[in-house]
């Protein structure tokens, strides 16, 4: 069973669900994820995906991953870095990475070097990812370099009925915001009225002040 770790609090219980649910139920920090006891969630990282380009249109477990900004990379956790005096607001840059929640693999728009922007081919980290068959929830962990409260990621929901919602995601702050340390937060929903086809990370903070413009993704989880 997934349970909470370092940057998000989130928490699964087995629990049955409510008998006329929204078509959104979105996956909030803090909150809890329900499961009816018959659910097992199944888990596609990236741990037997080789190292290097990750291009736009490769699929894994039936999810289309596709990259309208920095392109796919797969790289080590370990190697993601931020480069020295590439942030005006930065004391110690080594305190800044991508740490990976299901292996050592992850997946890093833009790859390791974790560079300011405004720069298309290093931090615009968005991430689309097409479900066929359609699934009835999805959720990601999305990898921060900082967990400062300033990056900006929004998540748009697209179901099989064509509704459509989108949701910014509240990064959470833990300290300083010269200090912060690196972490991430689960990010997806459930569809319990029509199947869910497709989920769009859209990631615009591009900026060469904090190091909190590059994100990642690791762990996605699915309900079949």
């Amino acid at each position: 069973m997934p349970t909470s770790n370092s940057g998000s609090v989130l928490i699964f219980t087995l629990l049955a669900g409510c008998s006329n649910p929204p078509p959104f139920q979105w996956i909030d920090l803090g909150e809890n994820m329900t499961f009816a006891a018959y659910e097992l969630p199944t888990l596609v990282d990236f741990e037997s995906v080789p190292l290097g380009p990750f291009p736009g249109g490769t699929t894994l477990e039936g999810v289309r991953f596709e990259f309208p900004g920095s392109p796919g990379q797969i790289v080590l956790s370990g190697d993601t870095r931020t480069p020295e005096r590439a942030f005006s607001r930065v004391i110690d840059p080594s305190r800044y990475h991508l740490d990976g929640t299901a292996g050592p693999r992850i997946l890093s728009p833009g790859g390791a070097m974790l560079g300011p922007g405004p720069d298309a081919a290093v931090e615009q980290d968005h991430l689309t990812l097409h479900f066929d068959p359609p699934v009835r929830g999805a959720w990601i962990a999305v990898l921060l370099q900082s967990l400062d409260g300033r990056s900006h990621v929004d998540v748009r929901a697209t179901l099989e009925d064509g509704r459509t919602d989108l949701r910014t995601l509240e990064i959470p702050h833990y300290g300083d915001t010269s200090l912060d340390l690196s972490g991430h937060i689960t990010a997806g929903l459930r569809a319990p009225q029509s199947p869910l086809v497709r989920l769009e990370f859209i990631e615009s903070d591009s900026d060469a002040q904090f190091a909190d413009c590059n994100v990642g993704y690791d762990g996605l989880m699915l309900l079949r």
